[in-house]
């Protein structure tokens, strides 16, 4: 490690001194913790050219201040337990930090946006978490993805030293093609296919190109937290939409010139609705009326129990208005950070140059374990397993509710990882329940921290819990649910 240094050979302080108060600082002000590793004397003295008996008798003052500890054969660390001598001193650089938030409050930028709601605060404390979007890691293939890592860590030479295509490895988007040609019934070339590091990434691409200040984005109502939130960053204006059992309400849709409309058709979010032929044929038509473009947010597609999926708007769509996004974050695992979308030929060159603006493209290793683990056939065993693995937990979440709440109603029951629980009249409000049950080690949801977004309009929507089920056992399931109606007056 080379630590930020600069001397000067001739200056007014000696070497020992300028190294010893650089580091002291370094030190005082946070940037090297308590407990860090410093460099060893031999490589400090080659960073500063300088020599090392120089070295050693700055470590030698900083150990005699209390600044820094020696272990024997281990190295030089700094101190866990900074001398109370120091104490001014940080007094000093809390000035500084102190005039550093001053400047932050009086010069700000231009960028205002919301930030959507990943993590919680009492998330450790929750003992069963019905957390909306989240699979189950023990189900991840982690013995086929090391086999595949390990093999292609054998044979790489220069992929992992390179820079890599912007658009994503081209084996992967090749076989994405085929695989969504089969199971989505999507038209799309390779290089229609971009990789990104997950649908908020795609949302981000897609605004940076189509939306401009004040632009007209149409939004489910409810709908997807993180994609209104991505579009008002832009400088968009959200014309929410009503939904129904079958999907986005098109002739709500004003027959005027809007940026685009944001549908989530094979598992609308947060209510888990399918969108029919009929309307998905419909909103088609409207999009290449209107001259306006549709993205389609595929999500939860692969969780279909009740049938197979509708074929995508992106395969039914003869205008080439629709831009298609899905992720692996569901079927595999977030932390892979593998997601991809699908460009129209003639908006291709936008989007491939401000893909590269953003990055360089992503970790080559994954990408190459995710093509073989699709070409293989074992991304189709796995959802297959995960699938059986759902249905039956779903099953345990009705069959639980029903117990113990008898009137209630539910939708979302077709896919997905989640269902919408709507409250019986004699239970307190979504609101109300989702605080009492979390207080209590449970994590339920309501709309606003399920990752919705109502527009403030939604009926009854504080009558609503989102509750995921993909991620919990049957015997958790049963639990939480007892535990739930134990908190309630009978």
């Amino acid at each position: 490690m080379q630590l930020p240094l600069k001397i000067q050979a001739n200056g007014e302080l000696s070497l020992q001194k300028q190294i010893f108060e650089q580091i002291r600082k370094l030190i005082l002000e946070g940037s090297l913790l308590p407990g860090a590793r410093l460099p060893a004397s031999r490589e400090l003295k080659s960073q500063l050219k300088v020599s090392r008996n120089t070295i050693n008798f700055v470590y030698e003052q900083l150990h005699a201040e209390g600044y820094i500890e020696m272990r024997q054969g281990a190295g030089t660390f700094v101190n866990t337990n900074i001398p109370e001598n120091s104490v001014m001193d940080r007094a000093n650089f809390a000035i500084d930090k102190q005039t550093s938030q001053i400047f932050e409050e009086n010069y700000s930028t231009n960028f205002t946006a919301n930030r959507p709601t990943l993590f919680y605060e009492d998330d450790d404390k929750l003992e069963i978490d019905f957390r909306v979007g989240k699979p189950d890691p023990s189900l991840f293939p982690i013995n086929t993805w090391r086999k595949i890592a390990s093999r292609n860590l054998v044979k790489t030479n220069h992929q992992l030293t390179s820079y890599n295509d912007p658009a994503g490895l081209i084996l992967l988007r090749q076989q994405l093609s085929r695989h969504l040609r089969i199971s989505r019934g999507i038209r799309a070339e390779p290089e229609q296919i971009l990789i990104v590091a997950g649908v908020q990434e795609a949302l981000n691409l897609i605004s940076r190109v189509l939306i401009e200040r004040e632009s007209v984005v149409a939004m489910e109502s409810p709908g997807y937290q993180g994609a209104a939130f991505t579009f008002q960053s832009y400088g968009a204006k959200l014309s929410p939409i009503p939904v129904d059992e079958s999907g986005i309400q098109v002739p709500h849709l004003p027959d005027s010139k809007i940026a685009l409309v944001y549908v989530t058709p094979s598992n609308q979010f947060p209510l888990g609705h399918t969108m029919s032929l009929e309307r998905r044929l419909r909103l088609i038509e409207w999009a290449g009326r209107n001259n306006s473009y549709i993205v389609e947010d595929d999500y939860d597609s692969d969780f279909r129990y009740a049938s197979s999926p509708l074929t995508a708007l992106q395969g039914l769509d003869d205008y080439q208005r629709v831009i298609y996004t899905s992720t692996f974050s569901k079927s595999l695992g977030a932390g892979i950070r593998l997601a991809y979308v699908i460009i129209p030929q003639h908006l291709l060159e936008p989007v491939l140059t401000a893909k590269a603006l953003l990055n360089n493209g992503h970790p080559w290793l994954d990408q190459m374990i995710l093509t073989e683990f699709l070409s293989s056939g074992g991304f189709d065993n796995h959802l297959r397993k995960v699938r059986k693995a759902c249905l039956s937990r779903r099953n345990a979440l009705v069959s639980a509710i029903t117990e113990y709440f008898p009137d209630s109603n539910f939708s979302g029951l077709e896919g997905g990882m989640h269902l919408v629980w709507y409250l019986p009249e004699d239970l307190p409000d979504a609101d109300s329940l989702q605080k009492l049950a979390r207080n209590n080690g449970i994590g339920i949801y309501s709309l606003t921290l399920g990752h919705a977004h109502d527009f403030g309009n939604g009926k009854d929507a504080n009558r609503i819990i989102l509750l995921g089920y993909a991620a919990l056992t049957e015997n958790e399931i049963y639990e939480g649910i007892s535990r739930i109606r134990a908190l309630l007056p009978v």
